[in-house]
């Protein structure tokens, strides 16, 4: 404050900064706050930072607020906290969906898409004859929220709109089929898939995992069992099990003999079922060795040398005859055929 001849000249930092309301009273600073108080962590400037409103400590600015502006910025602060409290509750979930209709398609034809299917299951499977995604007549659009406060609006394309729906809904089925459809999501979804069946060939081919077509031995082969390796092959790799079921129509003997024929081509030491092979085709004399030699690089059977030996070897350490264990699994009515 600058006293001269007559009057008294106020300084800036007399008044309030934002209502200019003197605070001078009877030449004393009354009823106001310092508004960049090094000392107070939340002072007047911090809290109109979190409000949004950014201010610079000036010379020609005042760096006082009177008592009215200070209870109003304490009331905007917690009103502020009360509607982001709300916001965070309605974008709790993440990612929202927003399906638009447009114009020409009208609401009967949004609920037959959106209609679950009937419970009751066609007579027989058909082969789906399309492999491409239906089109849509609607907008999807993903609401993507970052750090509870920033929003991206981000539209969905056409191809990809019906699975991010299905998605949001839960209805993971057909959010799937779908995906087989996608040109590219089906190569992607082929990649992972074959690291699933991966996954399981280095768990069959670990010998500590005891895989039965590990058990080579004259005294587990005494034991060898059709049964038992089918349920291996379903408690080690179900999905590679799975696989094979699928495609040999659930045939116990057919699944067996598949893994074993293709496992052989990663470790040739999974040798169980080649060797009763081996005693099934040596049990009637045997055939000759260029015979064995062919089925050996198919990983069906042994060499001729190595199937005689384990044969030797079986004979020396068994008490039971040999001949039992040429009795082919039992094969259900339904794998067998005119060509069997």
């Amino acid at each position: 404050m600058e006293q001269t001849e007559g009057y008294v000249k106020l300084s800036v930092n007399d008044s309030c900064r934002f209502c200019s309301i003197n605070l001078r009273i009877n030449g004393i600073i009354a009823h106001s706050r310092l508004i960049f108080d090094r000392y107070d962590k939340d002072n007047v400037c911090s809290q109109l930072s979190k409000l949004g409103l950014v201010i610079d400590n000036t010379s020609f600015r005042s760096y006082r607020i009177c008592r009215r502006c200070r209870a109003t910025i304490t009331r905007l602060v917690r009103d502020t906290e009360v509607l982001q409290k709300w916001k965070n509750a309605e974008t709790e979930i993440e990612i929202e969906i927003e399906t638009e209709t447009c114009p020409g398609e009208d609401d009967s034809s949004a609920d037959e898409r959106d209609r679950e299917p009937t419970e009751t299951p066609p007579p027989a499977k058909k082969s789906r004859k399309s492999t491409v995604v239906p089109s849509r007549s609607s907008v999807t659009k993903v609401v993507l929220t970052y750090d509870k406060q920033s929003e991206k609006i981000m539209r969905c394309q056409s191809d990809t709109a019906g699975i991010v729906e299905n998605l949001a809904k839960g209805k993971f089925a057909r959010a799937a089929n779908l995906m087989s459809r996608h040109r590219e999501l089906k190569e992607h979804l082929k990649a992972s898939m074959l690291d699933v069946v991966e996954a399981d060939c280095v768990t069959l081919c670990k010998q500590q995992n005891q895989f039965m077509l590990w058990r080579t031995s004259a005294e587990e082969l005494q034991s060898f069992s059709f049964q038992e390796l089918h349920d291996d092959l379903k408690r080690l790799s179900p999905f590679l099990f799975n696989i094979l079921s699928k495609i040999t129509n659930d045939s116990l003997p057919h699944i067996c003999a598949a893994a074993s024929v293709a496992l052989r081509g990663r470790e040739n030491r999974l040798a169980a079922l080649s060797y009763y092979i081996n005693s099934v085709l040596l049990n009637g004399g045997g055939p000759k060795k260029e015979v064995f030699q062919q089925l050996a690089k198919l990983g069906i059977t042994t060499t001729k040398g190595y199937a005689v030996s384990k044969q030797q070897e079986m004979a020396n350490y068994w008490t039971a005859p040999l001949n039992h264990i040429a009795d082919p699994p039992s094969i259900s009515p339904k794998h067998i055929t005119d060509d069997s």
